[in-house]
């Protein structure tokens, strides 16, 4: 995540304002990617957020997609910003657990369940659609080679270790485990420290580690981002993570409504507002 600066936020900035599609279609190949781990570990089951009614998804996508846009991050983002040394994103952390806290007393929140793979898009099927976004990828970026692999790397390996941890242990990712406080077992929780360590090495190794004090005005959007992304979580368990890695691959047709819905909001949001992620890479 740090490595490719994957995030949903930044993926749709750059596809409306600078008309870049890479890294907006990437986030496609990761879900790709989870459904041939799947298949390669033999799993039987697929994960898929339990989704409420379709209104409940269709507004809590908006509102995780709002809180976002908010703070300037996606829940892929805020792990890779935190990773590297923008501390003020763990604030993001408590504004998500306040919003999944308010929300929860108007609505019963819902988790991850195993459904059998005969609902799930098939190996052969995601193989060949992979193979052409990541073809089409390459003929639409605007990248060098050496960018191109990089953020081919990077969406597989989260597309395909998200889902495996996903798969071996529940609550994950990192917001439903959240969700979960306090009642989580030990192996989520070293699955999110690993996440996060992760980031942070990655980031350490290539020298692109800055450590960053909050500020009041960074401070403020992080809590009030996190707070509707926490709400939306509510009724879209995982938020973006749980829409793309889970939902999808399992075939449920809620998920693209979801996922549409998120960057819809995303979207309208950068056209009115310009940018509104800061500064990643050095």
């Amino acid at each position: 995540m740090n490595r490719g600066s994957i995030c949903a936020v930044a993926a749709t900035e750059e596809l409306i304002m600078k008309r870049h599609p890479a890294r907006f279609l990437s986030f496609f190949e990761a879900a790709l990617w989870g459904v041939l781990c799947l298949a390669l570990i033999g799993a039987d089951v697929v994960l898929r957020p339990d989704w409420m009614s379709w209104h409940f998804v269709l507004v809590g996508s908006m509102l995780f997609g709002l809180g976002a846009v908010v703070n300037g991050a996606c829940a892929f983002g805020v792990v890779g910003r935190i990773g590297s040394g923008q501390v003020e994103y763990l604030l993001t952390g408590v504004g998500i657990l306040v919003g999944i806290v308010c929300a929860r007393a108007a609505i019963p929140g819902h988790d991850m369940t195993l459904v059998d793979r005969s609902t799930a898009l098939s190996w052969p099927a995601a193989a060949s659609i992979l193979i052409a976004l990541i073809l089409a990828r390459y003929m639409l970026a605007k990248q060098q080679l050496w960018e191109f692999l990089v953020l081919t790397a990077a969406v597989t390996l989260v597309g395909s270790l998200f889902v495996a941890l996903g798969y071996l242990h529940q609550p994950f990712p990192w917001i439903n485990a959240l969700a979960g406080l306090p009642d989580l077992d030990l192996n989520p929780v070293l699955a999110v420290v690993a996440v996060v360590t992760g980031s942070t090495a990655n980031a350490a190794v290539t020298g692109r580690v800055r450590l960053e004090m909050p500020t009041l005005r960074g401070s403020t959007r992080r809590l009030a981002g996190g707070a509707l992304m926490g709400a939306g979580v509510v009724s879209v368990p995982g938020g973006n993570d749980g829409i793309l890695l889970y939902g999808m691959p399992a075939g449920e047709p809620l998920a693209f409504v979801a996922y549409a819905a998120m960057i819809a909001m995303i979207g309208v949001s950068v056209t009115f507002v310009g940018r509104v992620t800061e500064t990643w890479k050095s």
